[in-house]
């Protein structure tokens, strides 16, 4: 009887370790996976806000981001940064945390001390340490996090008083970096005037972005990112 007890605890603890494991999300860095050049890089640059320490709206956008079945073409790199509580498991709002993206997972590639997203010195450090290490034949950036428009800007840091990119700040973090972007994309509220893209105009290609206010699940990443992934020899031009 004692036997059959221990046998049974046993059974029971493996199935309690194999759930809890079901639940991870992020793992360790996977450098086999780097490889060389890809046609495609695809930088995020997410800064979280109180839209996700309240309701949890930029967890979503990663578990979208990771829905995408992603082909050796392309590496989608996020950074997450400036909101007091993040929702997906080991994402901490004390650290600034790179993550490279996989099917259902994000493979952590660096971690450092929280830095505020809405300084330019910050989005200048992540461009320049993505494209160095992720080289590939054409680049992306997507800027995402609460949007003001012209005047107010984007990306407001909940740990720094809700600090913001202005439109000088974002086109001196693009050009101090020196990456000229294929695409660069807003998912932000109100980022689609004129006075922005003709600012934007010296950092990339092409610019995507929403003139109205828009919701935390209107940007179409799982889209987006599955069609570059099926089909690397696009350019933005096509793209677009």
């Amino acid at each position: 009887m004692k036997r059959v007890t221990l046998i049974i605890t046993a059974v029971l603890t493996v199935l309690m370790l194999t759930a809890c494991s079901s639940n991870k999300v992020v793992y360790e860095s996977n450098t086999e996976s780097q490889g060389g050049n890809k046609a495609w890089t695809v930088l995020i640059y997410m800064c979280g806000g109180d839209d996700e320490s309240v309701n949890g709206d930029y967890s979503k956008k990663l578990d979208e981001i990771m829905n995408v079945n992603y082909s050796d073409n392309i590496n989608v790199i996020v950074q997450t940064g400036g909101s007091s509580k993040w929702h997906t498991k080991n994402i901490y709002s004390d650290y600034c945390q790179r993550f490279k993206v996989g099917k259902n997972k994000l493979y952590l590639e660096d971690q450092s001390m929280a830095a505020n997203m809405g300084d330019y010195n910050t989005l200048a450090n992540f461009i320049s340490w993505g494209t160095s290490k992720y080289k590939a034949n054409h680049y992306m950036l997507i800027l995402s996090g609460a949007g003001g428009g012209l005047i107010n800007g984007m990306a407001y840091d909940e740990l720094n008083g809700n600090y913001s990119l202005n439109l000088e700040e974002i086109s001196y973090g693009i050009s101090a970096a020196g990456v000229n972007f294929d695409m660069l994309s807003f998912d932000s509220s109100l980022m689609g005037s004129l006075e922005i893209a003709a600012e934007m105009s010296m950092c990339a290609d092409y610019m995507t972005a929403p003139q109205d206010v828009i919701g935390n699940d209107e940007w179409n990443y799982e889209y987006v990112l599955q069609y570059l992934s099926d089909n690397p020899s696009t350019d933005s031009q096509r793209y677009r």
